[in-house]
């Protein structure tokens, strides 16, 4: 084998996400080379064209992998993942949350989440499993500064307007609800913001090293416990973060409600936060609360129709 040859190979090889698997297979494949006949000298096996081979292929694997790893970060504290955070304006990403009731699943929701600034936020939804036109099901558009929000139903064509009624204590708002205890601060924040600043990071444990959508990423994990007479319900956060970049890549959060002897119900929450990006542009006219022209008001139909009946559900 030529010196091009192995370019060639280590070039291919490069290109090549190897696992652990492939890794150890690799290397066994040197010792093997190396020892299959004692006869010849090292040198003579080392140049024979298998052996070389598999020598090219190890060290192209070695190679890969030394770009995947980081070499200097590593050691980063979740409070500086929380400062990253806080200089950020906007940010996207897709939030998967399934409910379970005596451990069936009873709803299951996709949301494509979009936040300009602290006080702007539009959510669409979709009802797992999503509906053959890939219409959401309804689309949320929130003013924390104006305490207003408006819910448009695309497959209908209405909406439905209200007021948010925003409460200094966590447990007053919904977004909260499912995450560990903590009040969020005076002025409103949607609850992404939150699940990063408002965490109890005194009892953070560190997770190893992963690899998520091809990027290794390190596991930072929160959990907390409440008792409260016959039942529990204890909290979970998980976070994992590119340790370059200080931005988390992907948060779980979960819930889980207990109750003790004699009964035993349970009720679980579970939160998936992906595909997250941070500053990219948003444009505000996604952030509109006022309806489209050619929508109908909720509220006016409402008065002949029974609610259950506009859309099947109540909603």
């Amino acid at each position: 084998m030529n010196q091009k040859n192995v370019r060639k190979l280590l070039n291919e090889l490069a290109s090549v996400s190897p696992d652990a698997v492939a890794t150890d297979r690799a290397l066994d494949r040197v010792k093997t080379a190396l020892t299959s006949t004692p006869q010849l000298s090292l040198r003579a096996q080392i140049m024979r064209p298998r052996n070389l081979a598999a020598i090219a292929a190890a060290i192209a694997i070695i190679v890969v992998l030394s770009q995947l790893l980081p070499t200097s970060g590593g050691n980063i504290a979740f409070g500086q993942v929380q400062e990253q955070v806080a200089k950020e304006k906007s940010v996207k990403y897709m939030e998967v949350k399934r409910l379970f009731k005596n451990g069936k699943s009873i709803d299951e929701t996709e949301r494509q989440v979009s936040i300009l600034g602290s006080d702007l936020r539009r959510e669409e939804v979709h009802r797992l499993p999503a509906p053959p036109n890939g219409k959401p099901n309804w689309i949320n558009v929130a003013n924390l500064t104006t305490k207003k929000e408006i819910r448009l139903f695309p497959n209908d064509k209405t909406y439905r307007s209200k007021n948010l009624g925003i409460g200094t204590n966590a447990g007053e708002r919904e977004d909260f609800r499912w995450l560990p205890g903590g009040a969020p601060n005076e002025s409103p924040q949607f609850g992404f913001y939150d699940l990063i600043r408002n965490v109890p990071t005194r009892n953070s444990k560190r997770l190893p090293e992963k690899l998520i959508d091809g990027k290794v990423v390190i596991g930072f994990v929160m959990e907390e416990t409440e008792e409260k007479g016959s039942s529990s319900r204890t909290w979970r956060h998980t976070y994992w973060v590119d340790p370059m970049t200080k931005f988390p890549v992907q948060i779980e959060a979960s819930s889980r409600f207990r109750e003790h002897a004699p009964r035993t119900g349970t009720s679980d929450i579970e939160v998936v936060i992906k595909d997250i990006q941070f500053g990219i542009p948003l444009d505000p006219s996604l952030f509109v609360i006022d309806p489209p022209m050619d929508y109908t008001d909720r509220a006016r139909i409402a008065e002949i129709i029974p609610r259950e009946s506009v859309d099947g559900k109540r909603t």
